[in-house]
């Protein structure tokens, strides 16, 4: 009987070093490959040891998770208690996210005191959606104090860098906003379409309803089926109604033109993965006009 104890001890010290092992041959990587695969349980059981692990990325992708519903219910408070964690390491990213929680109101009421200050922690760490937010705040006086030169020069600045949901702002707020006295659809247009050239969903809706009314060019049904195509491809249930609508003013010959047109496109602007969409835009169907308290 003495003698089976070390054996024992010697069982339970390789099984533990087994389990360590194991657990370090996952890797961000892999759990990234097999989110962008579409394996959602595997990911999230991945970006989960990960995270526990203290992984920022895979904190800041497994809060997303939480938020969309990808490979778990969606769970507001376990969302937000990863993005707090994520936050004390130090991540922009999530800092963002528990701004959106409190905007939104995701976990007890609407809180905007929290919301901006958190906005602005993020703002200060880098940002990007951030500093997008906060300028659309400030095109339009909400929450804080209406800047419209900071506001525009910030949403500029952004979009010259390749940010399409700062693009895609920039072009709504100088066709589309009420507060811009100066409406010029050529260049919102210009905006608008370089979003689109990345796939941003609430671009590819808009080129198409620009171009199906005539905004800043002829009115064109064709072109605009396309874009309208490109959108419902891509998840967006807007995109989808507006499809089926002006396929019922096409020929069947102008449909199947514009369905040529879509694949022509979609040959030569790949999709980015799967996990830079979350990171990018909102999961919703509905694609969003401003993205404007609008989880990415």
């Amino acid at each position: 009987m003495t003698a089976s104890r070390p054996i024992s001890a010697l069982f339970l010290i390789l099984l533990w070093a087994g389990g360590a092992l194991a657990q370090s041959t996952v890797t961000l990587s892999d759990a990234i490959s097999a989110y962008d695969k579409g394996d959602d349980a595997a990911a999230f059981a991945m970006f989960t040891d990960l995270a526990e692990q203290d992984n920022v990325r895979a904190i800041e992708i497994l809060a997303d998770m939480y938020f969309h519903g990808e490979g778990t219910p969606i769970d507001y408070a376990a969302g937000l208690k990863w993005s707090q964690r994520g936050a004390a390491l130090g991540s922009a990213e999530s800092e963002f996210d528990i701004s959106v929680v409190y905007f939104n109101g995701e976990v007890g009421p609407p809180n905007e005191e929290l919301a901006v200050e958190w906005m602005m922690k993020a703002v200060e760490h880098g940002s990007y959606k951030a500093q997008h937010m906060l300028a659309g705040l400030q095109l339009v006086g909400d929450v804080v104090p209406r800047d419209v030169v900071a506001g525009e020069a910030t949403e500029r600045r952004l979009a010259a860098l390749g940010h399409e949901r700062a693009q895609f702002g920039l072009g709504i707020w100088l066709a589309f906003s009420p507060f811009n006295p100066q409406i010029d659809f050529t260049e919102a247009g210009h905006w608008i379409g370089l979003a689109a050239e990345q796939r941003y969903r609430p671009a590819l809706q808009l080129m198409g309803t620009m171009a199906q009314f005539g905004f800043g060019a002829p009115a064109d049904r064709l072109t605009a089926a396309m874009w309208y195509r490109l959108s419902a491809q891509q998840g967006c249930l807007a995109g989808a109604l507006s499809l089926k609508a002006v396929s019922e003013l096409l020929s069947q010959r102008e449909i199947a033109e514009a369905e040529a047109m879509a694949d022509r496109w979609s040959t030569t602007h790949k999709p980015r993965p799967r996990h830079d969409y979350s990171q990018a835009e909102a999961a919703s169907g509905f694609c969003s006009p401003m993205g404007l308290s609008v989880r990415g």
